[in-house]
Protein backbone atom coordinates (compact mmCIF):
# COMPACT_ATOMS: atom_id res chain seq x y z
CA UNK A 1 0.00 0.00 0.00
CA UNK A 2 2.83 2.39 0.84
CA UNK A 3 4.43 1.70 -2.55
CA UNK A 4 1.15 2.53 -4.33
CA UNK A 5 0.79 5.82 -2.43
CA UNK A 6 4.42 6.70 -3.13
CA UNK A 7 3.95 5.98 -6.83
CA UNK A 8 0.92 8.25 -6.95
CA UNK A 9 2.79 11.05 -5.18
CA UNK A 10 5.73 10.75 -7.57
CA UNK A 11 3.44 10.71 -10.60
CA UNK A 12 1.53 13.79 -9.43
CA UNK A 13 4.78 15.60 -8.58
CA UNK A 14 6.28 14.74 -11.96
CA UNK A 15 3.16 15.86 -13.79
CA UNK A 16 3.04 19.09 -11.82
CA UNK A 17 6.69 19.77 -12.57
CA UNK A 18 6.17 19.39 -16.29
CA UNK A 19 3.07 21.56 -16.28
CA UNK A 20 4.42 24.28 -13.99
CA UNK A 21 7.55 24.76 -16.11
CA UNK A 22 5.61 25.20 -19.34
CA UNK A 23 6.42 28.80 -20.34
CA UNK A 24 3.77 30.37 -22.53
CA UNK A 25 5.42 33.78 -22.93
CA UNK A 26 8.84 35.37 -22.37
CA UNK A 27 9.97 38.91 -23.15
CA UNK A 28 13.12 40.84 -22.21
CA UNK A 29 13.14 44.37 -20.78
CA UNK A 30 15.91 46.69 -19.61
CA UNK A 31 15.22 47.44 -15.95
CA UNK A 32 17.59 49.57 -13.86
CA UNK A 33 20.55 48.66 -16.03
CA UNK A 34 19.82 44.95 -15.93
CA UNK A 35 17.93 42.55 -18.16
CA UNK A 36 14.57 41.55 -16.74
CA UNK A 37 12.45 38.68 -18.03
CA UNK A 38 8.69 39.01 -18.00
CA UNK A 39 7.26 35.49 -18.24
CA UNK A 40 3.97 33.63 -18.18
CA UNK A 41 4.03 30.09 -16.87
CA UNK A 42 1.24 27.52 -16.85
CA UNK A 43 0.13 26.16 -13.49
CA UNK A 44 -2.43 23.52 -12.59
CA UNK A 45 -5.31 25.98 -12.42
CA UNK A 46 -4.31 28.53 -15.04
CA UNK A 47 -1.18 30.64 -15.51
CA UNK A 48 0.85 33.23 -13.62
CA UNK A 49 2.94 36.28 -14.54
CA UNK A 50 6.51 36.21 -13.25
CA UNK A 51 9.21 38.87 -13.28
CA UNK A 52 12.77 37.53 -13.25
CA UNK A 53 15.28 40.22 -12.42
CA UNK A 54 17.40 40.27 -9.28
CA UNK A 55 14.83 37.92 -7.79
CA UNK A 56 11.95 35.90 -9.20
CA UNK A 57 8.59 37.44 -8.33
CA UNK A 58 5.06 36.16 -9.00
CA UNK A 59 3.14 39.33 -9.89
CA UNK A 60 -0.22 37.57 -10.14
CA UNK A 61 -0.08 35.47 -6.96
CA UNK A 62 -3.34 36.93 -5.64
CA UNK A 63 -5.29 36.91 -8.93
CA UNK A 64 -6.25 33.28 -9.66
CA UNK A 65 -7.13 32.07 -13.14
CA UNK A 66 -5.42 32.56 -16.48
CA UNK A 67 -3.05 35.53 -16.26
CA UNK A 68 -1.85 36.31 -19.78
CA UNK A 69 -0.35 39.00 -22.05
CA UNK A 70 1.83 41.01 -19.62
CA UNK A 71 3.20 44.35 -20.80
CA UNK A 72 5.83 46.39 -18.94
CA UNK A 73 6.15 50.17 -18.77
CA UNK A 74 9.42 51.57 -17.35
CA UNK A 75 9.62 55.14 -16.04
CA UNK A 76 12.99 56.11 -14.53
CA UNK A 77 13.44 53.93 -11.44
CA UNK A 78 9.84 52.73 -11.34
CA UNK A 79 8.02 50.25 -13.54
CA UNK A 80 4.48 48.99 -14.05
CA UNK A 81 3.04 45.83 -15.59
CA UNK A 82 -0.43 45.28 -17.03
CA UNK A 83 -1.91 41.91 -17.92
CA UNK A 84 -5.27 40.33 -18.66
CA UNK A 85 -6.92 37.89 -16.27
CA UNK A 86 -9.48 35.27 -17.32
CA UNK A 87 -11.33 33.42 -14.58
CA UNK A 88 -14.53 31.51 -15.42
CA UNK A 89 -15.42 33.81 -18.36
CA UNK A 90 -14.78 36.92 -16.24
CA UNK A 91 -12.30 39.22 -18.02
CA UNK A 92 -10.26 41.65 -15.93
CA UNK A 93 -7.42 44.14 -16.39
CA UNK A 94 -4.71 43.57 -13.78
CA UNK A 95 -1.89 45.85 -12.71
CA UNK A 96 1.38 45.77 -10.78
CA UNK A 97 3.55 48.77 -9.93
CA UNK A 98 6.93 48.60 -8.27
CA UNK A 99 6.31 51.54 -5.95
CA UNK A 100 3.57 49.71 -4.08
CA UNK A 101 4.91 46.23 -4.87
CA UNK A 102 1.34 45.05 -5.33
CA UNK A 103 -0.35 43.06 -8.09
CA UNK A 104 -4.10 43.59 -8.23
CA UNK A 105 -7.23 43.83 -10.38
CA UNK A 106 -7.93 47.35 -11.63
CA UNK A 107 -10.81 46.88 -14.06
CA UNK A 108 -13.57 44.26 -13.99
CA UNK A 109 -17.29 43.94 -14.51
CA UNK A 110 -18.95 42.30 -17.50
CA UNK A 111 -16.20 42.88 -20.05
CA UNK A 112 -16.46 40.41 -22.93
CA UNK A 113 -12.91 41.24 -24.05
CA UNK A 114 -10.01 43.42 -22.92
CA UNK A 115 -7.11 43.89 -25.32
CA UNK A 116 -3.51 43.46 -24.26
CA UNK A 117 -2.86 46.71 -26.16
CA UNK A 118 -2.75 48.93 -23.06
CA UNK A 119 -1.06 52.29 -22.42
CA UNK A 120 -0.07 53.53 -18.95
CA UNK A 121 0.06 57.32 -18.50
CA UNK A 122 2.30 58.80 -15.82
CA UNK A 123 2.12 62.05 -13.90
CA UNK A 124 5.47 63.18 -12.53
CA UNK A 125 6.84 59.66 -12.74
CA UNK A 126 3.93 57.91 -11.04
CA UNK A 127 1.31 55.82 -12.91
CA UNK A 128 -2.03 57.67 -13.04
CA UNK A 129 -4.18 56.48 -15.96
CA UNK A 130 -4.51 53.36 -18.12
CA UNK A 131 -6.03 53.54 -21.61
CA UNK A 132 -7.21 50.27 -23.15
CA UNK A 133 -9.44 48.73 -25.82
CA UNK A 134 -12.30 46.50 -24.76
CA UNK A 135 -15.75 45.13 -25.54
CA UNK A 136 -18.50 45.72 -23.00
CA UNK A 137 -22.21 45.43 -23.65
CA UNK A 138 -21.82 45.60 -27.44
CA UNK A 139 -20.04 43.41 -29.95
CA UNK A 140 -17.69 46.26 -30.79
CA UNK A 141 -14.26 47.33 -29.52
CA UNK A 142 -14.18 50.77 -27.90
CA UNK A 143 -11.59 52.77 -25.94
CA UNK A 144 -11.81 52.94 -22.14
CA UNK A 145 -9.81 54.88 -19.56
CA UNK A 146 -9.16 54.02 -15.90
CA UNK A 147 -7.96 56.33 -13.12
CA UNK A 148 -5.61 54.31 -10.89
CA UNK A 149 -6.10 56.66 -7.92
CA UNK A 150 -9.89 57.02 -7.94
CA UNK A 151 -10.74 53.62 -9.40
CA UNK A 152 -13.04 55.26 -11.95
CA UNK A 153 -13.42 53.65 -15.41
CA UNK A 154 -15.08 55.39 -18.38
CA UNK A 155 -15.77 54.60 -22.01
CA UNK A 156 -14.07 57.23 -24.20
CA UNK A 157 -15.37 56.23 -27.64
CA UNK A 158 -18.56 54.77 -29.02
CA UNK A 159 -18.02 54.60 -32.77
CA UNK A 160 -19.81 52.21 -35.12
CA UNK A 161 -16.50 50.63 -36.15
CA UNK A 162 -14.07 48.61 -34.02
CA UNK A 163 -11.25 50.69 -32.58
CA UNK A 164 -8.14 48.96 -33.89
CA UNK A 165 -5.39 51.18 -32.57
CA UNK A 166 -4.55 53.63 -29.78
CA UNK A 167 -1.91 56.33 -30.39
CA UNK A 168 -0.64 58.61 -27.60
CA UNK A 169 2.45 60.67 -28.44
CA UNK A 170 3.65 61.14 -24.85
CA UNK A 171 2.72 59.02 -21.84
CA UNK A 172 4.00 61.60 -19.31
CA UNK A 173 1.32 64.11 -18.25
CA UNK A 174 3.66 66.41 -16.27
CA UNK A 175 0.76 67.89 -14.29
CA UNK A 176 -1.39 68.58 -17.36
CA UNK A 177 -5.17 68.27 -17.02
CA UNK A 178 -5.60 66.91 -20.55
CA UNK A 179 -3.92 64.89 -23.28
CA UNK A 180 -4.60 64.04 -26.92
CA UNK A 181 -5.57 60.56 -28.00
CA UNK A 182 -5.73 59.21 -31.56
CA UNK A 183 -7.81 56.15 -32.33
CA UNK A 184 -8.40 54.34 -35.61
CA UNK A 185 -11.13 52.16 -37.03
CA UNK A 186 -10.92 50.55 -40.46
CA UNK A 187 -12.54 53.61 -42.04
CA UNK A 188 -11.61 56.63 -39.93
CA UNK A 189 -9.06 58.25 -37.65
CA UNK A 190 -10.35 60.18 -34.63
CA UNK A 191 -8.50 62.73 -32.49
CA UNK A 192 -9.82 63.27 -28.95
CA UNK A 193 -8.92 65.61 -26.13
CA UNK A 194 -9.20 63.77 -22.79
CA UNK A 195 -9.77 65.53 -19.47
CA UNK A 196 -7.59 63.75 -16.89
CA UNK A 197 -9.88 64.73 -13.98
CA UNK A 198 -13.39 64.05 -15.29
CA UNK A 199 -12.15 61.47 -17.83
CA UNK A 200 -14.47 63.04 -20.39
CA UNK A 201 -13.52 63.03 -24.06
CA UNK A 202 -14.03 65.70 -26.70
CA UNK A 203 -13.79 64.87 -30.42
CA UNK A 204 -11.35 67.32 -32.00
CA UNK A 205 -11.13 65.90 -35.53
CA UNK A 206 -12.20 63.00 -37.74
CA UNK A 207 -10.43 61.94 -40.94
CA UNK A 208 -11.16 59.24 -43.46
CA UNK A 209 -8.33 56.69 -43.76
CA UNK A 210 -7.15 56.32 -47.36
CA UNK A 211 -5.26 53.04 -47.39
CA UNK A 212 -3.90 52.93 -50.91
CA UNK A 213 -4.45 53.19 -54.62
CA UNK A 214 -7.53 51.26 -55.65
CA UNK A 215 -7.96 49.46 -58.94
CA UNK A 216 -11.22 49.07 -60.76
CA UNK A 217 -12.41 45.53 -61.48
CA UNK A 218 -9.32 44.07 -63.09
CA UNK A 219 -8.82 42.86 -66.63
CA UNK A 220 -6.40 39.98 -66.18
CA UNK A 221 -3.64 38.84 -68.49
CA UNK A 222 -3.19 35.11 -69.12
CA UNK A 223 -0.45 34.93 -66.49
CA UNK A 224 -2.43 36.90 -63.91
CA UNK A 225 -5.55 34.81 -64.45
CA UNK A 226 -3.54 31.73 -63.53
CA UNK A 227 -1.78 33.26 -60.49
CA UNK A 228 -2.58 32.51 -56.85
CA UNK A 229 -1.84 35.26 -54.31
CA UNK A 230 -1.56 34.40 -50.62
CA UNK A 231 -1.92 37.18 -48.04
CA UNK A 232 -1.27 36.09 -44.48
CA UNK A 233 1.05 35.68 -41.53
CA UNK A 234 3.85 33.18 -40.88
CA UNK A 235 1.64 30.23 -41.90
CA UNK A 236 1.38 31.64 -45.43
CA UNK A 237 4.98 32.88 -45.30
CA UNK A 238 6.15 29.30 -44.79
CA UNK A 239 7.52 28.98 -41.25
CA UNK A 240 8.02 25.29 -40.43
CA UNK A 241 10.36 24.06 -37.72
CA UNK A 242 10.82 20.37 -38.45
CA UNK A 243 13.58 17.92 -37.50
CA UNK A 244 13.93 16.98 -41.17
CA UNK A 245 14.73 20.56 -42.23
CA UNK A 246 17.97 22.53 -41.91
CA UNK A 247 16.15 25.86 -41.68
CA UNK A 248 12.61 26.98 -40.83
CA UNK A 249 11.57 28.87 -43.99
CA UNK A 250 9.79 26.76 -46.60
CA UNK A 251 7.37 28.73 -48.81
CA UNK A 252 7.57 25.91 -51.38
CA UNK A 253 5.70 23.63 -48.95
CA UNK A 254 2.85 25.96 -47.98
CA UNK A 255 -0.75 25.31 -48.89
CA UNK A 256 -0.44 28.13 -51.45
CA UNK A 257 2.46 26.39 -53.22
CA UNK A 258 0.90 22.92 -52.96
CA UNK A 259 -2.30 24.20 -54.57
CA UNK A 260 -0.30 25.68 -57.43
CA UNK A 261 1.72 22.45 -57.80
CA UNK A 262 -1.48 20.47 -58.25
CA UNK A 263 -2.70 22.76 -61.02
CA UNK A 264 0.68 22.71 -62.74
CA UNK A 265 0.69 18.92 -62.79
CA UNK A 266 -2.91 18.45 -63.92
CA UNK A 267 -4.08 21.52 -65.83
CA UNK A 268 -1.33 23.86 -66.98
CA UNK A 269 0.99 26.62 -65.88
CA UNK A 270 0.06 28.45 -62.69
CA UNK A 271 2.20 30.62 -60.44
CA UNK A 272 2.08 32.06 -56.92
CA UNK A 273 2.78 35.36 -55.21
CA UNK A 274 3.43 34.81 -51.50
CA UNK A 275 2.52 37.89 -49.45
CA UNK A 276 2.84 36.19 -46.08
CA UNK A 277 4.72 38.11 -43.37
CA UNK A 278 5.97 36.53 -40.17
CA UNK A 279 4.09 37.67 -37.01
CA UNK A 280 1.56 39.78 -38.91
CA UNK A 281 -1.85 40.50 -37.40
CA UNK A 282 -5.08 40.86 -39.34
CA UNK A 283 -4.75 44.65 -39.05
CA UNK A 284 -1.28 44.44 -40.60
CA UNK A 285 -2.90 42.63 -43.52
CA UNK A 286 -5.45 45.42 -43.94
CA UNK A 287 -2.80 48.13 -43.82
CA UNK A 288 -0.41 46.61 -46.37
CA UNK A 289 -2.86 44.92 -48.76
CA UNK A 290 -3.28 47.74 -51.28
CA UNK A 291 0.43 48.50 -51.41
CA UNK A 292 1.30 44.82 -51.85
CA UNK A 293 -1.15 44.38 -54.73
CA UNK A 294 0.52 47.21 -56.66
CA UNK A 295 3.53 44.94 -57.25
CA UNK A 296 1.73 41.77 -58.29
CA UNK A 297 -1.66 40.88 -59.64
CA UNK A 298 -3.50 37.58 -59.68
CA UNK A 299 -7.05 36.28 -59.85
CA UNK A 300 -7.10 33.88 -56.89
CA UNK A 301 -6.68 35.45 -53.44
CA UNK A 302 -6.07 33.18 -50.42
CA UNK A 303 -6.31 34.90 -47.01
CA UNK A 304 -5.22 33.50 -43.64
CA UNK A 305 -4.83 35.67 -40.52
CA UNK A 306 -5.81 35.31 -36.88
CA UNK A 307 -3.22 33.16 -35.13
CA UNK A 308 -1.23 36.17 -33.93
CA UNK A 309 -4.40 38.07 -33.05
CA UNK A 310 -5.28 35.26 -30.64
CA UNK A 311 -1.83 34.46 -29.24
CA UNK A 312 -1.05 38.14 -28.57
CA UNK A 313 -4.46 38.96 -27.10
CA UNK A 314 -4.42 42.17 -29.15
CA UNK A 315 -7.67 41.83 -31.08
CA UNK A 316 -11.06 40.38 -30.25
CA UNK A 317 -12.67 37.76 -32.49
CA UNK A 318 -15.08 40.49 -33.61
CA UNK A 319 -12.32 42.87 -34.67
CA UNK A 320 -10.31 40.15 -36.43
CA UNK A 321 -13.37 39.01 -38.38
CA UNK A 322 -14.10 42.59 -39.47
CA UNK A 323 -10.49 42.97 -40.62
CA UNK A 324 -10.75 39.76 -42.66
CA UNK A 325 -14.05 40.84 -44.16
CA UNK A 326 -12.48 44.15 -45.21
CA UNK A 327 -9.68 42.32 -47.05
CA UNK A 328 -12.06 39.93 -48.79
CA UNK A 329 -14.44 42.70 -49.87
CA UNK A 330 -11.56 44.88 -51.05
CA UNK A 331 -10.17 42.02 -53.15
CA UNK A 332 -13.51 41.23 -54.75
CA UNK A 333 -14.90 44.74 -55.26
CA UNK A 334 -11.78 46.73 -56.13
CA UNK A 335 -9.48 44.17 -57.73
CA UNK A 336 -11.93 41.72 -59.33
CA UNK A 337 -10.24 38.81 -57.52
CA UNK A 338 -11.71 35.54 -56.29
CA UNK A 339 -11.03 35.43 -52.51
CA UNK A 340 -10.87 32.33 -50.29
CA UNK A 341 -10.49 32.70 -46.51
CA UNK A 342 -9.26 30.08 -44.05
CA UNK A 343 -10.13 29.52 -40.42
CA UNK A 344 -7.20 29.54 -37.99
CA UNK A 345 -5.48 26.13 -37.61
CA UNK A 346 -5.18 24.69 -34.09
CA UNK A 347 -2.18 25.45 -31.88
CA UNK A 348 -0.07 23.63 -29.31
CA UNK A 349 -0.96 26.33 -26.77
CA UNK A 350 -3.94 24.19 -25.77
CA UNK A 351 -3.10 23.29 -22.17
CA UNK A 352 -5.34 21.76 -19.53
CA UNK A 353 -5.27 24.80 -17.25
CA UNK A 354 -5.17 27.51 -19.93
CA UNK A 355 -8.27 27.56 -22.09
CA UNK A 356 -8.06 31.08 -23.54
CA UNK A 357 -6.20 30.16 -26.73
CA UNK A 358 -8.51 27.28 -27.61
CA UNK A 359 -11.71 29.10 -26.70
CA UNK A 360 -10.76 32.29 -28.56
CA UNK A 361 -9.60 30.37 -31.64
CA UNK A 362 -12.89 28.46 -31.81
CA UNK A 363 -14.87 31.65 -31.23
CA UNK A 364 -12.96 33.41 -34.00
CA UNK A 365 -13.32 30.52 -36.42
CA UNK A 366 -17.06 30.37 -35.84
CA UNK A 367 -17.33 34.06 -36.71
CA UNK A 368 -15.16 33.65 -39.81
CA UNK A 369 -17.46 30.92 -41.13
CA UNK A 370 -20.60 32.94 -40.39
CA UNK A 371 -19.13 36.03 -42.07
CA UNK A 372 -17.96 34.13 -45.16
CA UNK A 373 -21.30 32.39 -45.54
CA UNK A 374 -23.27 35.62 -45.12
CA UNK A 375 -21.10 37.55 -47.60
CA UNK A 376 -20.87 34.67 -50.10
CA UNK A 377 -17.11 34.19 -49.77
CA UNK A 378 -15.54 30.77 -50.23
CA UNK A 379 -13.74 29.40 -47.18
CA UNK A 380 -11.82 26.40 -45.92
CA UNK A 381 -12.20 25.21 -42.34
CA UNK A 382 -8.58 24.33 -41.55
CA UNK A 383 -9.31 24.03 -37.83
CA UNK A 384 -11.89 21.23 -38.10
CA UNK A 385 -9.99 19.55 -40.93
CA UNK A 386 -6.94 19.02 -38.70
CA UNK A 387 -9.12 17.19 -36.16
CA UNK A 388 -10.81 15.12 -38.90
CA UNK A 389 -7.59 13.42 -40.03
CA UNK A 390 -6.76 9.81 -39.23
CA UNK A 391 -3.55 11.00 -37.58
CA UNK A 392 -3.44 12.94 -34.33
CA UNK A 393 -3.97 16.65 -35.03
CA UNK A 394 -0.65 17.62 -33.43
CA UNK A 395 1.20 15.67 -36.14
CA UNK A 396 -0.19 18.26 -38.56
CA UNK A 397 1.92 20.91 -36.76
CA UNK A 398 5.66 21.56 -36.42
CA UNK A 399 7.46 18.75 -34.58
CA UNK A 400 10.27 20.81 -33.00
CA UNK A 401 8.16 23.55 -31.42
CA UNK A 402 5.64 26.17 -32.37
CA UNK A 403 2.16 26.31 -33.78
CA UNK A 404 2.62 26.38 -37.54
CA UNK A 405 1.25 23.65 -39.81
CA UNK A 406 3.75 21.03 -40.95
CA UNK A 407 4.02 20.10 -44.65
CA UNK A 408 1.34 17.48 -43.94
CA UNK A 409 -0.86 20.16 -42.40
CA UNK A 410 -0.39 22.43 -45.40
CA UNK A 411 -1.38 19.53 -47.66
CA UNK A 412 -4.63 19.16 -45.72
CA UNK A 413 -5.33 22.84 -46.36
CA UNK A 414 -4.42 22.64 -50.06
CA UNK A 415 -6.72 19.66 -50.49
CA UNK A 416 -9.61 21.90 -49.44
CA UNK A 417 -8.64 24.86 -51.63
CA UNK A 418 -8.22 22.83 -54.83
CA UNK A 419 -11.85 21.68 -55.24
CA UNK A 420 -13.10 25.22 -54.52
CA UNK A 421 -11.03 26.64 -57.38
CA UNK A 422 -11.91 23.76 -59.69
CA UNK A 423 -15.62 24.25 -59.06
CA UNK A 424 -15.57 27.82 -60.36
CA UNK A 425 -17.83 28.40 -63.35
CA UNK A 426 -15.87 29.56 -66.43
CA UNK A 427 -16.31 33.08 -67.72
CA UNK A 428 -19.04 33.58 -70.30
CA UNK A 429 -17.55 34.26 -73.77
CA UNK A 430 -17.29 37.97 -74.52
CA UNK A 431 -16.65 40.24 -77.52
CA UNK A 432 -18.45 37.87 -79.89
CA UNK A 433 -17.99 38.74 -83.58
CA UNK A 434 -19.33 36.85 -86.61
CA UNK A 435 -19.61 37.04 -90.41
CA UNK A 436 -21.25 34.92 -93.14
CA UNK A 437 -19.23 33.06 -95.78
CA UNK A 438 -20.04 32.96 -99.50
CA UNK A 439 -22.26 30.03 -100.40
CA UNK A 440 -24.80 30.37 -97.64
CA UNK A 441 -23.81 27.28 -95.64
CA UNK A 442 -21.27 28.56 -93.07
CA UNK A 443 -20.30 31.53 -90.95
CA UNK A 444 -17.25 32.50 -88.91
CA UNK A 445 -17.30 33.27 -85.18
CA UNK A 446 -14.68 34.72 -82.85
CA UNK A 447 -14.67 35.73 -79.17
CA UNK A 448 -12.19 36.70 -76.48
CA UNK A 449 -9.87 33.79 -75.69
CA UNK A 450 -10.66 32.05 -72.39
CA UNK A 451 -7.31 31.79 -70.57
CA UNK A 452 -8.43 30.04 -67.38
CA UNK A 453 -6.03 27.29 -66.37
CA UNK A 454 -8.71 24.56 -66.58
CA UNK A 455 -10.47 25.74 -69.76
CA UNK A 456 -11.53 22.95 -72.13
CA UNK A 457 -13.73 24.16 -75.01
CA UNK A 458 -16.53 26.36 -76.29
CA UNK A 459 -19.96 24.85 -76.72
CA UNK A 460 -22.15 26.34 -79.49
CA UNK A 461 -25.87 25.77 -79.97
CA UNK A 462 -27.45 26.98 -83.24
CA UNK A 463 -30.52 26.56 -85.44
CA UNK A 464 -33.09 28.28 -87.62
CA UNK A 465 -35.25 29.57 -84.75
CA UNK A 466 -34.26 31.42 -81.58
CA UNK A 467 -36.53 29.04 -79.64
CA UNK A 468 -35.16 25.91 -81.29
CA UNK A 469 -31.38 25.80 -81.26
CA UNK A 470 -31.31 22.09 -82.10
CA UNK A 471 -27.76 21.76 -83.40
CA UNK A 472 -24.63 21.69 -81.24
CA UNK A 473 -20.87 21.78 -81.86
CA UNK A 474 -17.73 22.17 -79.69
CA UNK A 475 -14.55 24.10 -80.52
CA UNK A 476 -11.25 24.37 -78.67
CA UNK A 477 -10.26 27.63 -80.38
CA UNK A 478 -11.89 31.04 -79.96
CA UNK A 479 -11.97 31.38 -83.76
CA UNK A 480 -14.11 28.81 -85.57
CA UNK A 481 -16.45 28.22 -88.50
CA UNK A 482 -19.97 26.80 -88.17
CA UNK A 483 -21.14 24.72 -91.12
CA UNK A 484 -24.58 23.61 -92.24
CA UNK A 485 -24.71 20.32 -94.12
CA UNK A 486 -25.11 19.32 -96.92
CA UNK A 487 -22.67 21.77 -98.49
CA UNK A 488 -24.87 22.43 -101.53
CA UNK A 489 -27.75 23.64 -99.37
CA UNK A 490 -28.58 27.19 -100.40
CA UNK A 491 -30.00 28.49 -97.09
CA UNK A 492 -30.72 32.14 -97.68
CA UNK A 493 -32.30 32.43 -94.28
CA UNK A 494 -31.71 33.67 -90.73
CA UNK A 495 -29.58 31.53 -88.37
CA UNK A 496 -29.43 31.91 -84.58
CA UNK A 497 -26.66 30.82 -82.16
CA UNK A 498 -25.26 31.18 -78.62
CA UNK A 499 -21.94 30.18 -76.97
CA UNK A 500 -20.76 29.01 -73.55
CA UNK A 501 -17.38 28.11 -72.03
CA UNK A 502 -16.75 24.65 -70.53
CA UNK A 503 -13.81 23.66 -68.28
CA UNK A 504 -12.05 20.33 -67.93
CA UNK A 505 -14.21 19.36 -64.96
CA UNK A 506 -17.44 19.92 -66.88
CA UNK A 507 -18.36 23.24 -65.29
CA UNK A 508 -20.16 25.46 -67.80
CA UNK A 509 -20.60 29.20 -68.00
CA UNK A 510 -23.84 30.91 -68.79
CA UNK A 511 -24.63 31.07 -72.48
CA UNK A 512 -24.18 34.35 -74.28
CA UNK A 513 -27.24 36.09 -75.57
CA UNK A 514 -28.68 34.64 -78.80
CA UNK A 515 -27.12 36.18 -81.90
CA UNK A 516 -28.61 36.14 -85.39
CA UNK A 517 -26.98 36.16 -88.84
CA UNK A 518 -28.45 36.03 -92.35
CA UNK A 519 -26.80 33.46 -94.63
CA UNK A 520 -27.00 34.50 -98.26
Amino acid sequence: MKNVILSIILLVSFSFGLFANDKIFTKKYELKGKTALLEVEAVLTGSDVFLNSRTRKNLSYNTPGENLFPKMFVKKEEYSVTWINYNKNDVKLNFYDSSSDNGRTLVSGKFEFISSDTIVLYDKGRPKLIVFRAIKGEDNEDIFIHDIYTGQTKRITSTSGNENRIIISNNELNGSNSFNLITQTLENEYIYSIDTVSLKSHLEDKKEIIRGQKANKAVFTVEELNTLIGLGDSVTWGKMRMFEFVDSYHPELTYLAKTSDYFNENYGDTSTINLGVNRDSSLDGVERMDEELLYGKGYFFLVLFGTNDVTSGTFSSTSTTKNLQWMLENARANYGMFPVVSTVPPQKHYLAGVQFYKEQTEKLNGKIILMASAQNFSYIDSYDAFFDQDEDWETMLEDIKGNHPSPAGHQVMADMVIPILLSLVPETPSNVNFSANTGGNSFNVSCTQNNEFDFSHYNVKFGFSPTRLDREMTYSSNNFTIYFYPFNLNLKRMVYFKIQSVDKDGNSSEFTKIYSIYLN
